[in-house]
């Protein structure tokens, strides 16, 4: 309980100088039972309130597909034009103000990291996108997102399995695992993903 009060503390004493609002994300499988119940007043005491509880899901391999996906042109994050494109898939999906997404994401040294990021195009627009990394025997997937315009169509999907199928061709081992989001729970579990744990996001109101 200390020790959870301490890393809130610094963290918030970090971010207060820097004059930014944060967030704080915890796993559920390093709280025992006593912290556990002790999580929510730990953070309310410091000014934060939980925001989501997204469940970490996890599978040894894409599902085989059930249907008819869409052809799509798939480019990699790696140039001035892609990363613009990125950062506006990034804004639209998931309420990042445009200004701050193009902060993160449009800045050439931001991306000096071994995450990659993946495309799909439909009639030269960028319209979906799906990042993974591999680490620690396992591969993260991130980022997975389509425009409000173009979604129920099977495009994340066949984003995902493009970028996960490029990356084992390459020698990519371990089970795949992300946190998911309210509307991607159906996807994943269709692909074959199963919860595994949950997270909780603590921010600033």
């Amino acid at each position: 309980e200390a020790e959870l009060d301490r890393r809130i503390q610094l963290a918030g004493n970090h971010y207060r100088e820097k004059q930014r609002q944060w967030s704080f994300w915890i796993c559920e499988d390093y709280l025992g039972p006593r912290n556990s119940r002790r999580l929510m007043p730990a953070f309310e005491a410091r000014g934060l309130v939980c925001i989501a509880e997204p469940p970490g899901m996890e599978a040894p391999d894409l599902a085989p597909v059930r249907r008819q996906l869409p052809a799509l042109e798939y480019r990699k994050v790696q140039d001035s034009a892609t990363r613009v494109a990125f950062s506006h898939i990034v804004s639209q999906c998931f309420h990042i103000p445009t200004p701050i997404a193009q902060t993160i994401y449009e800045d050439a040294e931001a991306w000096r990291h071994r995450l990659e990021v993946w495309l799909g195009y439909q009639d030269g627009a960028a319209v979906t996108s799906t990042a993974l990394i591999e680490e620690a025997g396992a591969i993260g997937i991130y980022s997975v997102a389509t425009l409000p315009a173009f979604r129920g169509r099977g495009l994340a999907e066949a984003t995902m399995r493009h970028a996960v199928n490029d990356l084992r061709g390459r020698g990519a081992q371990g089970p795949l695992i992300l946190q998911s989001s309210p509307s991607g729970l159906d996807l994943y579990r269709k692909l074959g993903f199963k919860r595994t744990t949950r997270y909780f996001v603590f921010a600033t109101e």
